[in-house]
């Protein structure tokens, strides 16, 4: 029996039907959905267990604001009392972000789509879903653990100052009874050791929290660099001090929240915790204790279990398959067999019957002619063949299959001969017909090939291209499995200058004398290298490992050049969005290192230096002992080459900076105090912050064929020899090889940096190793070929021979005989005419049309982008307008009153520069990012499809373009504040002290109190009306919107641009600047009281346009045909 490939289709689908059509039928069977694209949240939700710490009453602000001491900084780094409150801060600030990144993640996985044609089994959703929800968790959490890494490493090396007291100690020495003799000297805390010289400046240390016994008052100013009470301590479980909170608390393991007796010990040192009422019994911890590190919380973002619930039932609703189809191969019933054997015993019978009587006929007539030749003389043989021929036509002449007895008159059978003559000719026409429509009818068969090779596919694809289809056993695939990926470095990070070796050199060659000699900032500036190579190479390892344990979505087998079109897509948005997150990084590390100016400090010798950047604001009151004196911060400036004068003020010129050079000393007369610069190291810069002058360096003195390498090495050298320590292993200068770099000699390192120092990414993909992981149970594919070979058209012919023969002898009588009368009345009708009247008739027959064809070229147009228009605020700042501002103020801001405006105008100008321009690099990174991702469909969406799809990605984009911007900014703040670190402008500490005669007294901190009673020590966003106060008069003169603080990053967050708005407010500005600003356009989106903060988290972006083309993604798509069922 004949088979065919029979498509089965089934209506009424429930769950139970398809997993029975499923568990029998497998990838054969197709279910059409009829929502092709279905919201996460329609069937998914997550199963949360966050720490109890962050759920807990110690993240609380009552009970953090208990632990809090204004007088912090007295009792000493080992003293838990010190930093209690800004750890329990920083834990409650981390819970914070915790909980924000999780609510955004929980809403990013709501309204990310599943794309779904065809429905899928219940394992296939929980491997997609389950894993896309996976790699976008340890995306986010791997961000910010390495943006607070580097955060972590910058601040370290740039030793900024706690208001704690606990990396650093200000000395106040007192040697004679005049005022004018008090010396500052600053000390590195570190270890409890005095022959150590290990400091907080160089490494981080942490030691056990305690509570010290002794009146903190009686500890010594020498004491306190050492991290040990010198009498018996409490130690707090669990918890640890060290040189900044943050360190402490991301290494402390909480163990004291789970006891009741530690809890009783912290509500008996800290008394305010009486007043909120808290009880120890009723606030402890009682989950199980896991002895983790807060840090190892922050990874999983505090999270210990995180379930997805996946309903598959709703997904089967949503989806809502009306039919399912499969194909199956049938051979043909029983009555199609009957149906045909009847049909061929017909014409055979008729068939048999004319052939037997034709050969009868033909055999007696040959017996009777063979006796008549030999009865006759021979004949020639074209004699013989003429005679053949002539009885042959008259036998045609007078055949007569259609014989009538009634009708035998001349004109009857004349009839009846036409008729045979047409039956004939009927019949023989029907037979052509039929062999040729038989021979010619094709149909597409639908061919399943099992265990399909690779090989075999290419071939298959090769000819089939186009309705090929091999079902993926493994529809979720890793990239680990077909796709290998390793960066190469730049070769800095694993050349000598990254050695331990060579920061030992660089550690013991520094040069006291002179504060911007290249030898005092290079161990931190060359430890920033180091720390920023590790950063990278873990990041990059991280990154790569997420990237590789993604899921590659595949239903069926894709061709290579569609593989590797995708692989390729997706890897280079791998590599933008890692750099760009990346370069986000640093800018906004930078950026607020600019703005607010932490204090810190230049390495001296033995741990500790006289300069300190602090002078005494006023003398020592001999009449009353107690009164403290403050002590007032410097900016931070750029001192000349060839003097100690300051060239430039780094808080108001960012661009601040000199060539980095060598001195030599004793060469110089007394004017210059013997600065000489002795060597200029080429390629390096002097700028405020030392990660400012890695960055804008380059490292062009230190390649093999650079003059400076050897001078420099020689300037260390003689340094080092002064510690009878001569370099004793040779330090390889870098090799300049242009096939083997991107970065020639004089790229900046920010270049580099912004590249994550990566030379080439290698990566390489394997198609074979895809198909395996792919595994296709088999393929199928559709081809067009002949329903009938030889042997079925003579069967065809056969079975319909005797329908034709019987349906031919009824009909041609009949039409002859219609043809012949209606032929006797045209005859007749024109013989009747003819009589009437004889006309002659003219026929002209001509043609006199013009057709005329309008060519049009086909233009293929490709993927259309997205325009987007975007409205970006504040036109007015620009870097001219910057400096016209600063060339209006004197260089030294100390001359203007601590609460005068125009001491910060500067920085939030620079600020709101900073953000326009990152707000701006993040929109476009995000449309480039949007418009660089491929859109796969394996069929054709519908218009309102296609909109509804691109509408959901567009407002993601827009939602999660500010998000990782606002993260970083958070982080900055939380741990800037966190620290306790002081802001050289003196707006949220100052140093204060009581100076003993003839002895040694140290620096303790007191916070600025704003508005409300607001203390910088407790909250970060404490302002102020932001003022002019005229300098001859006094007067106090408040502008609009904006706001003074404790740092001015903070302030600014608070602050609105009102008064860009308002003309007499600018002309206030004009007044005391003499700065001409134009009157800023009225916002048609953002009202003018809206604050900095709200602009930050929309982007700054007024208005988003887009436009999407259906005929564009039309013709992209290029459909090759179109189906319906029926």
């Amino acid at each position: 029996m004949k088979t065919k490939p029979t498509t089965i289709i089934i209506s009424n689908i429930t769950i139970d039907t398809f997993n029975q059509l499923n568990d029998k039928h497998g990838e054969n069977l197709l279910c059409l959905c009829s929502t092709i694209s279905i919201p996460y949240q329609n069937f998914t939700s997550i199963n949360l267990t966050i720490h109890p710490v962050c759920l807990s009453n110690f993240i609380d602000q009552k009970w953090i604001k208990a632990l809090y001491f204004e007088n912090a900084s007295q009792y000493g780094v080992w003293d838990f009392r010190t930093t209690a409150f800004s750890q329990f801060e920083l834990l409650s600030s981390f819970c914070s972000l915790s909980e924000e990144i999780i609510s955004q993640m929980l809403i990013d996985i709501d309204k990310n789509e599943l794309v779904t044609f065809y429905l899928r089994s219940e394992k296939q959703i929980q491997m997609e879903i389950n894993g896309k929800i996976e790699s976008l968790k340890n995306s986010i959490s791997s961000r910010i653990i390495s943006f607070l890494t580097y955060l972590r490493n910058t601040n370290q090396a740039h030793r900024f100052i706690s208001a704690l007291n606990t990396n650093l100690i200000i000395h106040i020495r007192d040697d004679s009874e005049d005022d004018e003799d008090l010396k500052l000297e600053s000390y590195d805390v570190g270890p409890d050791s005095v022959n150590d010289k290990k400091v907080c400046s160089e490494d981080i240390f942490v030691i056990d929290a305690t509570f010290c016994p002794l009146n903190h008052e009686s500890i010594t100013s020498m004491d306190r660099t050492r991290m040990k009470c010198k009498s018996n301590p409490i130690i707090i479980n669990g918890f640890l001090t060290g040189c900044t909170p943050l360190e402490a608390i991301l290494r402390s393991t909480l163990d004291c929240l789970y006891e009741t007796k530690c809890l009783q010990l912290l509500f008996d040192y800290f008394p305010n915790l009486k007043k909120i009422n808290f009880n120890p019994n009723n606030s402890i911890l009682t989950s199980e204790h896991e002895n983790f590190s807060v840090n190892e919380y922050l990874n999983n973002l505090f999270i210990r279990n995180w379930l997805p619930d996946i309903k598959y039932e709703k997904y089967f609703h949503k989806c809502s398959p009306s039919l399912c189809t499969y194909s199956i191969t049938n051979r043909s019933d029983l009555s199609y067999g009957i149906t045909l054997f009847i049909s061929l015993y017909g014409g055979l019978i008729i068939i048999l019957r004319l052939i037997s009587s034709f050969i009868i006929d033909v055999c007696m007539k040959w017996k009777c002619s063979s006796k008549k030749r030999n009865e006759h003389s021979p004949r020639t043989l074209v004699e013989q063949q003429r005679t053949i021929i002539s009885k042959s036509i008259y036998r045609v002449k007078r055949l007569n299959l259609f014989k009538n007895v009634n009708e035998r008159s001349e004109k009857s059978i004349k009839q009846q001969k036409i008729i045979t003559f047409v039956y004939f000719i009927f019949l023989f026409g029907s037979i052509c017909i039929l062999c040729l429509f038989t021979s010619l009818n094709s149909e597409t068969l639908a061919i399943t090939v099992p265990n399909v090779s690779m090989t075999d596919y290419d071939s298959l694809e090769m000819l089939y291209s186009h309705t090929l289809r091999c079902p993926c056993s493994n529809k979720a695939i890793s990239y680990e499995r077909f796709v290998s990926l390793s960066p190469r470095f730049h070769q800095l990070c694993s050349s000598g200058f990254i050695d331990t070796y060579w920061m030992y050199l660089l550690k013991i060659g520094y040069s006291p004398r002179f504060y911007n000699d290249w030898r005092n900032g290079a161990y931190q500036q060359f430890q920033l290298l180091f720390d920023f190579c590790k950063l990278a190479n873990e990041t990059i390892d991280d990154a790569m490992k997420r990237y590789l344990k993604r899921l590659f979505i595949v239903s069926s087998v894709m061709n290579k050049d569609d593989f590797n079109k995708q692989i390729n897509s997706s890897l280079n948005q791998f590599y933008k969005s890692t750099a760009y997150n990346f370069g986000l990084m640093i800018n906004v590390s930078q950026l607020l290192m600019q703005i607010d100016q932490l204090y810190t400090r230049a390495y001296g010798s033995g741990g500790h230096e006289v300069g300190t950047n602090l002078i005494l604001n006023g003398k020592a009151d001999e009449i009353d002992k107690n009164k403290p004196l403050k002590l007032q911060f410097l900016l931070n400036g750029i001192q000349e080459m060839h003097s100690n004068k300051i060239s430039c003020i780094c808080a108001i010129d960012p661009h601040c900076q000199m060539s980095s050079v060598i001195y030599a000393f004793g060469l110089a007369t007394t004017s210059n105090n013997g600065k000489t610069p002795a060597h200029n190291v080429s390629g390096w810069v002097h700028r405020c912050m030392h990660i400012d002058s890695l960055l804008l360096s380059t490292f062009e003195c230190f390649y093999e064929d650079s003059e400076c390498f050897p001078l420099l090495l020689r300037h260390l050298d003689e340094r080092i020899e002064e510690f009878d320590s001569p370099i004793l292993r040779p330090i390889d200068p870098l090799i300049n090889n242009p096939t083997m770099t991107r970065f020639p000699p004089n790229t900046t390192i920010s270049i580099m940096f912004k590249e994550i120092m990566i030379e080439q990414w290698i990566a390489s993909s394997s198609y074979k190793l895809f198909y395996e992981a792919c595994a296709p149970t088999h393929c199928t594919y559709s081809k067009r070929i002949r329903k009938e070979d030889f042997i079925g058209v003579i069967i065809t012919l056969i079975s319909m021979i005797g329908g034709i023969v019987v349906s031919l002898r009824i009909i041609t009588p009949h039409l002859v005989k219609f043809i012949y009368g209606l032929l006797a009345i045209i005859f007749k009708k024109k013989e009747r005419q003819q009589q009437q009247r004889r006309k002659r008739i003219e026929l002209n027959i001509f043609s006199s049309r013009d057709f005329e064809s309008n060519i049009h070229r086909l233009t293929v147009i490709h993927y259309g982008r997205w325009a987007t228009r975007l409205y970006i605020l504040f036109k007015f700042i620009t870097e001219e307008w910057r400096i016209a501002l600063i060339n209006s103020f004197v260089s030294d801001l100390s001359v203007y009153s601590p609460n005068d405006y125009r001491r910060f105008l500067s920085a939030h100008i620079q600020y709101l520069q900073g953000l326009c321009l990152f707000s701006q690099e993040l929109v476009n990174n995000g449309i480039n990012e949007f418009l660089s991702s491929l859109l796969i469909t394996i069929e054709l969406l519908s218009k309102q499809d296609f909109q509804n799809r691109f509408n959901t990605f567009i407002q993601q984009s827009k939602i999660n373009t500010p998000i990782l911007f606002s993260h970083l900014l958070f982080i900055t703040r939380i741990v800037n504040h966190g620290n306790a670190f002081m802001s050289t402008y003196g707006t949220n500490f100052i140093y204060s002290t009581l100076v003993k005669r003839n002895s040694r007294s140290y620096a303790y901190t007191e916070a600025i109190i704003y508005d409300n009673e607001c203390s910088c020590g407790l909250s970060s966003n404490c302002t102020t009306q932001a003022i002019f106060i005229d300098r001859n008069s006094s007067e106090i003169i408040p502008i609009e919107g904006l706001k003074m603080g404790c740092t001015p990053s903070e302030s600014f967050h608070l602050s609105t641009l009102e008064c860009f708005y308002n003309q007499s407010c600018l002309n206030l500005i004009y007044q005391y600047t003499n700065i001409s600003i134009p009157l800023s356009n009225t916002s048609n989106y953002f009202p003018p009281n809206t604050t900095i903060n709200e602009l930050i988290n929309h982007s700054f972006v007024e208005q988003w346009s887009n436009k999407t083309n259906y005929s564009l993604y039309y013709s992209q798509c290029a459909p090759l045909l179109f189906f319906k069922v029926l």
